[in-house]
């Protein structure tokens, strides 16, 4: 069970850091002790179901590894900023985003159509990660540079935006 390993992207591999043993993790990972209270060396859903509250606690908690992501410590949703932004918006989505559905669009969307913000356009980009990337799927989302054509368009955009 070696998540920290492979082809999969750092969503992927935070996922499974949940369930590895930090101690191990890119040497062979085992799996996490707290969750394995069978000492078995796998992990059954009951188990899983047990232990995953507490590896939730402490990934949120100040020395987890999602601490940045805690309640209280991040920005407001976007979709909660919505009715402040008056002025043109553009929202680009990555169609293989490994952290932000793509569902969410539809929502944000929403949220500034109910602000009565109707200068807002959205684009969905295929083939492309949470970075605006190239990513073939969720799992493939690396983090990768948005390639010259991502950043023609936001060019284009904010030209015809910025001179009305």
């Amino acid at each position: 069970m070696d998540g920290s390993s492979g082809k999969g992207g750092m969503v992927a591999k935070l996922g499974a850091s949940f369930f590895a043993d930090p101690a191990s993790m890119g040497t062979g990972a085992r799996v996490r002790p707290l969750l394995d209270t069978n000492d078995d060396g796998e992990l059954d859903a009951t188990e899983i179901e047990l232990g995953i509250e507490r590896i939730l606690d402490f990934a949120f908690s100040q020395k987890g590894n999602v601490w940045i992501y805690a309640e209280g410590r991040t920005v407001p949703p976007v979709t909660d900023q919505a009715a402040r932004r008056a002025m043109p918006v553009l929202v680009l989505q990555g169609e293989h985003d490994a952290s932000t559905p793509a569902h969410g669009i539809a929502r944000l969307s929403a949220a500034f159509a109910k602000a009565g913000n109707a200068r807002v356009e959205v684009r969905m980009l295929p083939g492309m990660g949470h970075t605006l990337g190239p990513a073939a799927s969720p799992i493939d989302d690396l983090g990768r540079a948005p390639d010259a054509a991502t950043y023609v368009g936001v060019a284009e955009w904010l030209a015809a935006n910025l001179a009305r």
